[in-house]
């Protein structure tokens, strides 16, 4: 009966100091992104000329996820997936909500 005894109270002890060990410990650190209201304005980041990837990337960090995407045709190669054009433009304070539309080049020979 004694060795039960010896094994529970090590097991109370090492989960009191487990508890403990979470109540002393530092905070988490907050997210890198703060949610955002959708009555946040910022100003709109310039993607013209950016691979469409890259621009969703900045879009989506600055707090943009409803993203729009046109296609329009090119026959250069070189140009293929690049942002040519986009809504609102560049630098105009927007809410964070808004659709922001851009039209990408799509290379058809």
């Amino acid at each position: 009966m004694r060795r039960n005894t010896r094994k529970t109270a090590g097991l109370i002890l090492a989960l009191c100091l487990s508890l403990l060990g979470l109540l002393l410990a530092p905070p988490l650190a907050p997210p890198a992104l703060a949610i955002r209201s959708f009555e946040t304005e910022v100003a709109m980041p310039n993607v013209k000329g950016k691979r469409l990837a890259e621009a969703e990337k900045i879009l989506k960090e600055t707090g943009f996820d409803s993203i729009q995407i046109y296609d329009t045709d090119t026959d250069k190669r070189g140009l293929a997936n690049v942002v040519k054009d986009q809504l609102p433009p560049a630098g105009r304070e927007v809410k964070v909500g808004v659709m922001i539309k851009l039209t990408v080049y799509r290379y058809n020979p």
